[in-house]
């Protein structure tokens, strides 16, 4: 439900692409959060060739005002299809939550939101991620024991490659003007280089 403040404190940006079998998972997890503001759902569907495209229109139906749909017309990838979310979001904040992603914690929003509140010198904060294999076998959680500490900065995230992962992030919006050229040759633009634009701003913050 809409907050009397309409302003929209976070945008949820969710990529998808022939995300069939998780994205009702993914978006389940963001409409649950339990938040004191307004945040939207921004998902961009990138021409999936499964029912992912019918999924979230279905959903778009429910919750007229909570998601908004970008479909594309043809395939972009997943970098420039992010680029696009991210452009066209209207939260003070933003957070990312891949198809194929999902929240445990309902109060995860709430959480970053406040600490970013309370902590202007950081651009971006992150949290811990359990990675789970298609059968729902636990594999590996992340960040590993060394990135699990309070700050990180710039020069981390260039010595260590991305120790976050996607979907515990959440950072500042407009904090840069434009997505550079490189951003969309670099294999892992949406995760690396998005970081590193946004650690130019501000450190990370790591929240236990």
């Amino acid at each position: 439900m809409l907050k009397k403040n309409k302003e929209i404190v976070v945008s949820v940006c969710m990529v998808t692409y022939n995300h069939e079998p998780f994205i009702k998972q993914a978006i389940e997890s963001a409409l649950m959060q339990e938040t004191s503001f307004n945040y939207e759902i921004m998902i961009g569907e990138d021409c999936s060739t499964d029912q992912t495209r019918s999924l979230v229109k279905k959903y778009k139906l429910e919750f007229p005002d909570k998601i908004t749909l970008i479909l594309n017309e043809q395939n972009v990838g997943a970098v420039r299809n992010m680029a696009a979310i991210i452009k066209a979001s209207r939260g003070k904040y933003i957070a990312l939550l891949d198809g194929d992603d999902y929240w445990t914690a309902p109060d995860k929003l709430q959480k970053q939101v406040d600490f970013l509140e309370s902590n202007p010198e950081y651009s971006t904060c992150y949290h811990g991620a359990q990675l789970i294999d298609k059968s729902g076998k636990p594999q590996v959680v992340i960040p590993l024991p060394k990135f699990r500490k309070k700050t990180s900065n710039l020069e981390d995230l260039i010595q260590n490659d991305v120790f976050m992962a996607s979907g515990s992030t959440m950072f500042r919006a407009k904090l840069f003007d434009y997505f550079p050229d490189i951003f969309f040759v670099l294999r892992n633009g949406c995760d690396w280089a998005l970081s590193v634009l946004n650690a130019e701003h501000g450190l990370i913050g790591y929240i236990d």
